[in-house]
């Protein structure tokens, strides 16, 4: 990744300031809205709201960053079935081109240092995301569980077996400890291939607008996995994640 020149990193400063900062400070008084709706039982209006919100800013900030996103399989995703989407993870506007791409409310398994996101991590809570830190087996023990919990109360979750982003092109190693998630929950399994996210900041070290796509591959449903195919599941996805890296950036 190239560090980026000087006038780069001040633009990049500037975007996070005044098109990511204070835009998401605007967006209080509407998450302070969601969290009441939520408090008083109104959870289906809540979260239906709270969609909206987040989709209509992902899709501000990917377009004031000059990112054009190209999504592929949106017939691929059901209406009413708990959910566990498992994707790559190339770069910082993943979490930000499926909010703004998917049809449906999603949260993450997202790590932990970004609670210390002010106004972003709260979004994030509100969507249904949980943090995990890997470097505490106990911690990520537990918030798989809370994952597996969340699932089958009617939530959708997003999960990046890889654990870090790539930077590049290139698909890392899946961990197999991530497809508890899914498996334990009994829930309907969606690959994602996401492809050009990279550009964006990492392979520049600055922001640099670019082209994106997210390709949504068909479903494995819970009574399509037997033993034996659950063995080698992992493997099954990343080829199936694989295909979509050649679809054209």
């Amino acid at each position: 990744m190239a560090n980026g020149t000087k006038k780069d990193r001040i633009v990049t400063t500037m975007f996070i300031i005044w098109v990511l900062g204070i835009p998401l400070l605007l967006t209080l008084p509407f998450l302070a809205l969601a969290f009441l709706m939520k408090a008083v039982r109104l959870t289906r209006l809540g979260n239906r709201f709270i969609y909206h919100c987040v989709n209509i800013w992902a899709h501000y900030i990917i377009a004031s960053a000059g990112g054009k996103l190209t999504v592929k399989g949106l017939e691929n995703v059901p209406k009413n079935e708990n959910i566990c989407f498992i994707s790559n993870h190339q770069g910082m506007f993943d979490i930000l081109i499926i909010l703004a791409a998917l049809p449906i409310r999603v949260g993450f398994i997202a790590k932990k240092s970004l609670i210390k996101l002010p106004v972003f991590a709260q979004w994030m809570m509100a969507i249904g995301s949980i943090f995990i830190d890997r470097s505490d087996v106990k911690n990520a023990r537990e918030s798989i569980l809370k994952g597996i919990k969340s699932i089958q109360n009617g939530n959708s979750l997003v999960i990046f077996p890889e654990g870090t982003r790539s930077r590049g092109n290139r698909l890392g190693e899946f961990k197999k400890g991530s497809l508890k998630l899914a498996l334990k929950s009994n829930a309907t399994i969606i690959p994602l291939t996401i492809n050009g996210t990279y550009k964006m900041i990492e392979e520049h070290g600055a922001l640099h607008p670019a082209k994106m796509n997210l390709v949504i591959h068909k479903p494995i449903r819970p009574e399509e996995i037997t033993p034996e195919r659950a063995v080698n599941l992992m493997e099954e996805i990343k080829a199936i994640i694989a295909t979509g890296m050649d679809e054209q950036v």
